[in-house]
């Protein structure tokens, strides 16, 4: 660099250079002058008789010596030293020091597949009956990633990006899917068959959830049908006052549900009013409510599937783990019902029910893919691992819509519980 060039030439300009002490005693060297131009040189200060005649006689001795024939090669000696130290010192500016940079993050480019898996990615998300907002803003969270991660040399960097994109995504969709909220807050209520409502809600799942609301209605028709309506009816608004939001759809889907129930509470007084008019009001509310829940449901569903799927693909591409994550709120689900007890006073084996529907019992199942080994588990814990691998099937593609909906109803019918046969 720079600092040799100096230290080369700084030695070639010492080489060729004569100070006066050492020229004199080159010049009594080559002539054989006994010293005397060295004894001129060390006495050029002085003054005295002695020291004058000594230089008178030097400078007639050096007068008399024969003139040097080597002044052309001395010449081309100084100028090899120049060209030299000129030419070095150019390839000191010209050639920069490389400087050795010691790291411990690994380097990162972004490859062919793992962009064409983002366009694909974005292909999915762009044509999924996600909630269009939610849908454009997601697009164009990956839009940017894959231009970022175009010009990203750091992996550290890309994981954040990569993160970052997860996050965001979880959030978009947190802030539209409000069905936790009512399921948290269907079952708070004091009525048994809203917390039914909650759980099948839960489960996001249109076609269960419509089949869940027969069972609700058939169930508000046994027994004492007036009283069972009123209590159904009051509960359902009051849990409703606790979560409104007129703009969101699920919500104002339910809040019509509650204003069908208030109309048909109002009819039960009428003496004129027999209870099979009733019973065919009742079934019109619900069929309706099936209808526009079913709507507001689906979407959701929809939201969810799609930020489960940028979560899931987004970690596969770029070789994320979930210890990689932070605490995302969508993969938190509310606790709903889960008091162990089957509802009539007899405990059961971790299955949830209210004495004419038994849920799924926790009794140990063997699990070849536990992580570790196969081993027993409890039948919740096997459920959820399977469910997860259902849902990626869901999410694939590769199955035919007969075949999803078979996947789906068979999960839902087991998350949300089978009426035993009378």
């Amino acid at each position: 660099g720079i600092g040799l060039a100096v230290l080369v030439t700084s030695t070639l300009y010492l080489i060729f250079k004569y100070n006066d002490f050492t020229l004199a005693k080159k010049l009594d060297a080559d002539y054989g002058l006994n010293e005397k131009v060295k004894t001129m040189v060390e006495f050029i200060g002085k003054d005295t008789d002695m020291v004058r005649m000594q230089r008178a006689n030097t400078e007639k001795v050096l007068s008399n010596l024969p003139k040097r024939t080597d002044l052309v090669k001395r010449f081309i000696y100084n100028g090899i030293a120049f060209v030299l130290s000129v030419a070095l010192l150019v390839t000191g500016l010209l050639i920069p020091t490389k400087i050795k940079v010691n790291s411990t993050d690994p380097t990162f480019s972004l490859s062919t597949w793992q962009k064409k898996a983002l366009t694909n990615l974005i292909e999915e998300v762009s044509v999924s009956e996600m909630q269009t907002d939610v849908k454009d803003l997601t697009v164009k969270d990956l839009q940017g990633l894959i231009t970022l991660l175009e010009t990203t040399t750091s992996y550290a960097e890309m994981k954040t990006s990569v993160i970052k994109v997860i996050v965001n995504v979880d959030a978009y969709v947190e802030s539209v899917n409000s069905f936790k909220k009512i399921c948290v807050a269907l079952d708070s209520s004091e009525n048994s068959l809203l917390k039914e409502t909650a759980l099948a809600l839960s489960t996001l799942s249109a076609v269960g959830f419509g089949a869940d609301l027969e069972e609700i209605r058939l169930k508000l028709e046994d027994g004492t049908i007036n009283d069972n309506i009123t209590f159904f009816a009051d509960q359902v608004k009051l849990t409703l006052s606790t979560v409104a939001n007129k703009e969101e759809p699920l919500y104002n889907a339910f809040n019509l549900f509650s204003q069908d129930l208030e109309t048909l509470k109002g009819k039960l007084d009428d003496d004129g009013v027999t209870e099979e008019v009733i019973k065919d009001d009742l079934e019109t509310a619900f069929v309706t409510a099936s209808e526009k829940i079913g709507v507001a449901v689906a979407v959701q569903s929809a939201n969810k599937m799609q930020r489960d799927n940028v979560k899931n693909t987004l970690m596969e591409i770029f070789s994320l783990t979930q210890a990689d994550l932070p605490e995302l709120a969508g993969d938190i689900m509310p606790e709903l019902g889960k008091t162990g007890n089957n509802g009539d006073g007899n405990q059961s084996s971790g299955g949830l029910g209210d004495g004419e529907n038994i849920y799924a019992g926790n009794d140990k199942i063997f699990d070849p893919f536990k992580e570790g080994g196969a081993d027993y588990v409890p039948y919740g814990d096997a459920f959820i691992e399977y469910y997860k691998k259902v849902e990626e099937l869901l999410i694939d593609g590769n199955l035919t819509e007969e075949e999803k909906k078979i996947l789906s109803d068979y999960y839902t019918a087991l998350s949300g519980g089978i009426k035993n046969k009378e």
